[in-house]
């Protein structure tokens, strides 16, 4: 996740998950730091990725906002996306992602609706990203 959603809500360690955040001040946040389960990195989405890739990790929940999502986008790391609609429409809101020109095609794996209220999970896969 992006810093910008750790400190919105800061999660806590949890000996099941090693939870990433990514910021540019790493320092700053090694008061939350628990080793194996937090940590605080400024390296890039492919660099993240190596890493734990090398350390035996295969799979990346990526969450947060539009710029985390566009950097890892951007760098043609991501294979599915998970959408979640709620049945609420509201004024305020950034993009998807920001700050990047994509192009990526998307297939439908699955859905569900998961309450009354109507709130939809979709499921995506990335068949193709298109060169700009």
């Amino acid at each position: 996740m992006g810093s910008k959603s750790f400190d919105a809500d800061p999660l806590k360690p949890s000996p099941k998950h090693l939870l990433v955040v990514m910021t540019h001040r790493p320092s700053d946040y090694k008061y939350y730091e628990a080793g194996g389960q937090l940590e605080f990195t400024s390296e890039s989405p492919s660099q993240l990725c190596s890493r734990l890739e090398k350390e035996g990790h295969s799979r990346i929940l990526l969450v947060g906002g539009p710029r985390i999502a566009a950097s890892f986008f951007k760098e043609k790391l991501v294979d599915e996306l998970w959408l979640t609609v709620e049945p609420k429409i509201f004024g305020i809101g950034g993009n998807f992602v920001t700050e990047e020109k994509l192009d990526v095609e998307l297939r439908l794996i699955s859905y569900e609706i998961v309450n009354d209220e109507g709130t939809l999970i979709t499921k995506y896969a990335i068949t193709r990203y298109n060169q700009h």
